[in-house]
Formats: structure tokens, sequence, C-alpha cells
């Protein structure tokens, strides 16, 4: 702003200027009597008025932009804090439901020879304010914390997928019923994804601290 500043004034002193130095040619040819000198302080007078009408017409022009660039970085940093707050927000809500509740699948199976641990929610994340700010407020947060946002929601949105996936999986593998062998069977069949959701939900409770702490103040 304070260059567009600069370059007006220029202009304006050049143009105040090309108008002296013509009215002091204009007196170097003529002859210096009394009325020559009348004609210069008319010329010099004209001149100030050039520079004073120059200025009326930089002044509000400098006005106009400073008022403009305020009210854009005023803008920016509202955008900024209303998009830190929603994924704040978000993220704490996201946490509870992460945590061991009516909700979490928890069980231990004998696995591969090895006891296999499955802990995770069956409740879906939000990602509302994820998906809200991304090609606004998203925009202006510095690029290492646009990653490790994106990273975060990408699991998130991973979550959520496998969530469907099993529901609709579940329906059509119990089509014809659900006696006691099929449950078996189920069990076997959708355990590689519990595998993935237990470890999508440690990872994300993992990077929801990095984005957290990466948010801006």
């Amino acid at each position: 702003m304070f260059r567009i500043i600069i370059l007006i004034s220029i202009i304006v002193m050049f143009h105040g200027s090309i108008a002296y130095g013509q009215n002091n040619q204009t007196g170097q040819d003529e002859k210096i009597d009394k009325t020559m000198l009348m004609v210069e302080g008319t010329n010099n007078f004209s001149i100030i008025q050039l520079y004073i009408g120059g200025l009326a017409v930089v002044l509000p022009l400098v006005a106009t932009i400073g008022v403009y660039w305020h009210q854009q970085r005023k803008n920016k940093l509202e955008l900024i804090h209303h998009s830190r707050d929603s994924i704040q927000n978000e993220l704490q809500s996201n946490k509870k439901e992460l945590e061991v509740n009516e909700d979490t699948i928890s069980y231990v199976i004998d696995h591969n020879n090895k006891e296999l641990k499955i802990e995770f929610t069956n409740s879906y994340l939000d990602t509302t304010a994820f998906d809200g700010i991304v090609g606004a407020g998203f925009v202006y947060f510095n690029v290492a914390l646009q990653y490790e946002i994106t990273m975060l929601y990408g699991r998130i949105k991973k979550h959520n997928e496998l969530l469907t996936y099993i529901d609709h999986f579940e329906d059509l593998f119990f089509l014809n019923g659900k006696n006691s062998e099929r449950k078996k069977q189920w069990g076997k069949a959708v355990l590689r994804y519990h595998e993935s959701l237990t470890s999508l939900d440690s990872e994300i409770q993992e990077r929801i601290k990095i984005v957290e702490k990466a948010l801006p103040g």
C-alpha cells in the first residue's frame, strides 16, 4: 500500500515540476520588467494551486486505500480466528467420541498365535468445520499446519467411510438370517476392518494433539 502512495505522490510532484519548468522557460525568453514580475507571480500562484489540487486528489485516494487495506486485514484476521475456533471445537467433540464409552467396540482375540486387542469408536466423527473452511480461512494457515490438518481429516474421513462400509457389508452378510455359525463367520470376515479402525483411531488421537498445538493463538 505504501508503495502505491509514494508512486502517486511522485506523479503529482513530477507533474508540478514540469509545469514549473515550463513557466521558467517562458520567463527566460521574455524581458524582465515589472509586468513580467507580475506574470511570474501569477504563474507561481498557479503552480501552488496545481500542487494543492494534486494533494486534493491524492489524499482522498490514500485515505480510501488505507481504509480498504485495514478492512481487508481485519477480515482476514476474523476469518483466521473463526476457522481456528471452528476446528478447535470440532476436535474437542471428536476427542470425546474417541474416548472409551458406550459406543466403543473393544475386545481381545487370539489372532495368528498372538493376542490382538481391538478398540475403536463405532461413532461417526465430525468433519463439518473442516469442510466449511477449506478454500476459505484454511488458506491463511501456514503450509505446515494445512498439511497436518489435511492428514488428520483424511484419517477421520477414512474412519467414517469404513464404518459405512461395515454397516452395508453386515446387512448383506446376514441377508439370509443370523444363526450362530453365520455370526462366527462374521467375526472373522470383519476382523480386518476392525484392525484398520483400531489403527486409524489411535493415529487420529495423536494427530489431534499435533494440530491443537500448531493452531494459531
